[in-house]
């Protein structure tokens, strides 16, 4: 039985554990070691959000982090589970709980683009990113 919940302070790890490899799979065009270099800092930042992860037979299979305002911070999903509604079970819960959803998304991302698509977020504006010198989205969604 798979479920969408908050995520519970003693499973960090496993959520960080995606994170970071959802990281390095999904950008390959930015350097591990950026993703790698930032893992403490999001580790730290990440209980002050509100997660949701999508469980199966107790095993955390991918997560979403949001901000209070509906901002997403991002929808990771483990490598190896991808491909199999995950992050539209993430997606479609957060947006049933906030009116507006926005989020920052790399150019270079295209199946993150079509996802967000799909699940019918609009371009915003394009930017850059000055850390990483990519050309950052923003993408928002209204119910």
């Amino acid at each position: 039985m798979s479920k969408v919940r908050e995520m519970k302070q003693d499973e960090l790890n496993q959520v960080m554990t995606i994170w970071l490899s959802g990281n390095k799979s999904g950008h390959p065009f930015i350097s591990e070691g950026y993703w790698e270099s930032h893992y403490d800092e999001v580790k730290e930042m990440l209980p002050s959000s509100t997660v949701y992860v999508w469980e199966s037979n107790r095993e955390i299979k991918g997560f979403a982090g949001c901000l209070e305002n509906g901002y997403l911070a991002g929808i990771f999903v483990n490598p190896k589970d991808q491909g199999k509604g995950i992050g539209h079970d993430l997606l479609t819960h957060i947006q049933a709980k906030y009116e507006v959803v926005s989020l920052h998304v790399y150019k270079k991302n295209e199946h993150a683009i079509a996802f967000y698509k799909q699940h019918g977020f609009l371009l915003q504006q394009e930017k850059l990113d000055e850390v990483t010198q990519e050309i950052e989205l923003e993408f928002c969604y209204t119910r």
